[in-house]
């Protein structure tokens, strides 16, 4: 399950690895935080990105972008997709 507004997952009852469900929770978070947009204009995820880099996903996106054409990435161990709001 997650939140209906911002899609960050809930931690269930006697869950496994627990961390991991807070960890991506706290990193959708500071991804909102981040007021910083690095490019709109990219279709494909930069090669080095840093943890907390930002970008709006441009349409026609390929590789790991692909399908989330419009919507916030940010990197953070991994790239995390967000819907603007």
């Amino acid at each position: 399950m997650t939140t209906p507004r911002f899609d960050i997952p809930e931690m269930v009852a006697n869950q496994a690895s627990a961390e991991v469900t807070f960890n991506e929770g706290l990193a959708r978070l500071e991804s909102f935080h981040s007021a910083e947009v690095l490019d709109r204009d990219l279709t494909a995820a930069p090669g080095s990105p840093s943890d907390g880099d930002t970008y709006i996903v441009a349409a026609s996106a390929t590789g790991t972008w692909a399908s989330h054409d419009g919507k916030r990435a940010t990197y953070a161990n991994g790239w995390l997709y967000t819907s603007p709001r």
